[in-house]
């Protein structure tokens, strides 16, 4: 085991020795004795995991097991880079619990259970057996970690299931399609942390604080579902984050599970997929009367206030004031005055740091330079796209760093192979799209990354360096992800 040995305990014996040369030889050496065995057994628990070997244990589960039980203070597992492929389980009796990994992209839990899978008791899992992590123990703390259930459009399929109370969630990812975080219940704190998913994926009667998150709808439905109890102040509250979604795809920020619902975003950024409506209520208009949705501060992608005109009534718009009051220490405090909030998140809420930003380009927005391409499908696509004599091109506010270039984007198999320029201020990427399903398939693909230097209006442009075949591809949208 990797033990940590402190030092204070031999301060100790130094000391005892100091101040008691007047007493029986014996007498000290004898202390002397004891307290060199204490500062042997004072040791902070620690431990690593390595898919390679290198560590104390291969897998987690195998970490977790050795953690002492009920324990109060600690037990610090640092977990290598690596694809874990298990089921980890944190039991009641596990409390303390700490995994701590590198880089949350490099560092996956991952397994493909899902709710009409048979069990190996001869059952379906069902919903709420399917996890990749089940956390009951209570004080456990996630940092860079990815939590993936890989089964993603087969059902429910969830990739952690929280039920300990006062859970942290720092800098990690969780992926999955369908019920992809399930807030069983107690309290959660999630900061920076990436969610995506498709449906009621995040869900749960839980009180949980979203803290500068990125929320990514990969397919229309619902982001949550919530459950809260009646007597419960608080249920989700996504504060200071941003909402993205991939192109096309329609959904609503969320639907009571349970008559009494209770879901705020505050100061959140929310691009034009989430619908006019916002809410739904589940096809029971009974929920309308108890269900607790509410907003503030709702942002476009380029920091406009949102057109919140069309939000179903039945929801709220929060004055400054009432947003005032929605703290983390109200939402998440209980009688122990539980404070999860990082010394780093608190210095950024101080000077307003914003969430990580979200540019689109796209094919409708765009000044179309040349003449062998056009708009489509009501300005959904570019099409026709057949000459490098023709790019696209629109400006844009950005603030300086890294983004992730994702491109939305069909294309036939026989027409595959012509290469790209994507290019922003002084910037270039270069790539060479693969074939999707079909001129009507629109997918998207991350391909790399690009710098920019300058904060202010940048120009972007879309080009053709080479065609291949006949025609270029279909261009839906380009989207640019400032990395943190």
């Amino acid at each position: 085991m990797g033990e940590q040995f402190l030092v204070q305990p031999m301060i100790v014996v130094f000391e005892y020795l100091r101040i008691n040369n007047e007493q029986d030889v014996k007498m000290k050496k004898l202390g002397f004795a004891m307290m060199i065995l204490s500062a042997c057994l004072y040791q902070a628990d620690a431990v690593t995991v390595s898919p390679d070997g290198k560590g104390d244990y291969k897998t987690i589960q195998e970490a977790i097991n050795a953690a002492p039980d009920f324990n109060e203070t600690p037990f610090v597992i640092n977990v290598r880079p690596g694809t874990y492929k298990e089921v980890v389980r944190i039991p009641k009796n596990k409390s303390f619990v700490t995994l701590l990994g590198e880089s949350a992209e490099k560092t996956i839990i991952t397994f493909d259970n899902t709710a009409p899978k048979i069990a190996p008791d001869g059952k379906p899992f069902g919903t709420f057996r399917s996890a990749t992590a089940f956390i009951d123990g209570s004080n456990f703390t996630a940092d860079k970690i990815t939590f993936e259930n890989s089964a993603f459009r087969t059902g429910q399929a969830l990739a952690v299931s929280i039920s300990g109370d006062r859970a942290v969630f720092r800098r990690c990812r969780f992926i999955g399609w369908q019920d992809t975080v399930f807030t069983a219940g107690g309290r959660e704190y999630f900061e920076d942390c990436y969610i995506d998913g498709a449906c009621d994926f995040i869900f749960g009667g839980a009180t949980a604080w979203f803290e500068r998150c990125r929320i990514h709808c990969k397919g229309g439905g619902y982001i949550t579902a919530a459950s809260t109890d009646q007597k419960q102040p608080f249920g989700y509250v996504f504060s200071n984050c941003m909402i993205s979604a991939e192109l096309g795809v329609r959904f609503d920020l969320g639907r009571p599970w349970m008559a009494y619902a209770s879901v705020i975003f505050l100061n959140t950024v929310m691009p034009p997929e989430v619908s006019g409506a916002g809410w739904n209520n589940w096809g029971n208009v009974e929920n309308e009367k108890t269900a607790r949705f509410a907003e503030y501060g709702s942002k476009t992608e380029k920091g406009q206030s949102l057109d919140v005109s069309k939000r179903v009534p039945w929801s709220k718009q929060l004055t400054e004031e009432e947003a005032r009051q929605i703290t983390v220490d109200k939402a998440l405090g209980g009688t122990d005055k539980w404070n999860p909030v990082s010394a780093e998140s608190a210095l950024q809420a101080k000077q307003a740091v914003p969430a990580a930003a979200s540019i689109i380009l796209r094919a409708k927005d765009v000044a179309i330079k040349g003449k062998n391409a056009r708009l489509e499908n009501e300005g959904a696509n570019i099409g026709f796209w057949t000459d490098t004599d023709t790019s696209f091109e629109c400006q844009a506010d950005v603030q300086p760093g890294t983004y992730l270039v994702k491109l939305h984007y069909a294309l036939d198999a026989g027409q595959a192979g012509s290469e790209i320029q994507i290019k922003a201020g002084d910037s270039v990427l270069k790539l060479v799209p693969p074939a999707t399903g079909g001129w009507q398939d629109v997918r998207s693909a991350s391909f790399g990354e690009i710098e920019i230097k300058k904060e202010g209006k940048v120009s972007l442009c879309v080009s053709a360096i080479s065609k291949k075949k006949d025609f270029i591809l279909n261009l839906a949208a380009v989207t640019l992800i400032q990395k943190k």
